[in-house]
Formats: structure tokens, sequence, C-alpha cells
């Protein structure tokens, strides 16, 4: 199991690195991640690992079937570069600088990228209503984990300045 859960950690790792140099390719882009969600849905024990992979398989699958604009799937291309970090930080390389890079990458990508993409008017002219709901859930899930990221790296710099007075 553990072979299978490091296998899915490097396909999410490629998928990213797949999204920040091939973005034109979009379809295939949104098979492998789909792909990617499926298998690793067996070996997934938090609900809001689940969470996520259900809302980005259905809004990837909903730009499959309803014509979306380049902008939109980008945008979501884009999110998955943080991922790239989180992966190298699973594998052990938790350094500051490859923590940092995920908190940059995860603060513009996946947190101003999605403000970014709901004050753009051609997202509601393209997206239905269970569109903008899975939406709205996935960047409300997005900004739950970066209140975590942004509580821990609180707690980082108090224990820093507590050291730091000793």
């Amino acid at each position: 199991m553990q072979l299978i859960t490091k296998n899915c950690l490097t396909s999410s790792f490629l998928v990213g690195m797949f999204s920040l140099y091939f973005l034109e390719q979009y379809t295939l882009m949104k098979l492998l991640t789909v792909f990617y969600f499926i298998i690793d849905l067996p070996y997934t024990e938090k609900i809001e690992f689940i969470l996520h992979h259900y809302l980005a398989s259905f809004l990837i699958i909903y730009t499959i079937f309803v014509t979306s604009p380049d902008y939109f799937i980008i945008s979501f291309a884009k999110m998955e570069i943080s991922s790239i970090f989180l992966v190298l930080m699973n594998f052990g390389y938790r350094g500051i600088v490859n923590k940092l890079l995920f908190f940059i990458t995860f603060s513009y990508f996946r947190i101003y990228g999605s403000i970014k993409m709901l004050c753009n008017d051609e997202l509601y002219e393209f997206c239905n209503e269970w569109c903008l709901l899975h939406l709205y859930f996935f960047i409300c899930l997005n900004l739950w984990w970066y209140c975590k990221i942004v509580r821990l790296l609180l707690r980082l710099f108090t224990f820093v300045n507590l050291l730091a007075k000793i």
C-alpha cells in the first residue's frame, strides 16, 4: 500500500510538472489528473482529500464536456504547481526553501489565482449553477488549507522567537 501511495504522489508530481511546462495540452492534462484522482482515492483517508478529488474531478470533467475558456483551464493547471513542493515534502525534502516555495506558490496560484478567476465575468457565462457550486466549495477548501498553513507558520515563528529569547 505504501508503494502505491508513493506512486500516487509521484503521479501528482508529474501532473504538476506537466501543467507547468505543457499548459496547451489541456485534454491530456485533464485525463491524467482525473486518472490520478481515481487511483489515489482508495488510499485517501482524510475526508478533505476525498472532497478535493471529487470537486476537482467534477470541474475537470465539466470542462471536457462544456467548452470552457482557456484561462479557466490554465488557472487550474497552475494551481497544481504548488503540489510539486508538497510532494517533495512528502518525499522528505523538508528544507526551508522547499517549504517557502510551497507557501509562495500555494498563496499565489491557489489563493490569488482563485480570486482572480472569480473576478472574471467570462466564468459566469460558461459555468452553470452546479459548476459554480463545485468551484466555490473547491476554493473554500483551498482557503481552509491556507488557514492551516498560515497557522503552522505562525506557530513556527512563535517557536523560533521563543528560542531566540533563550
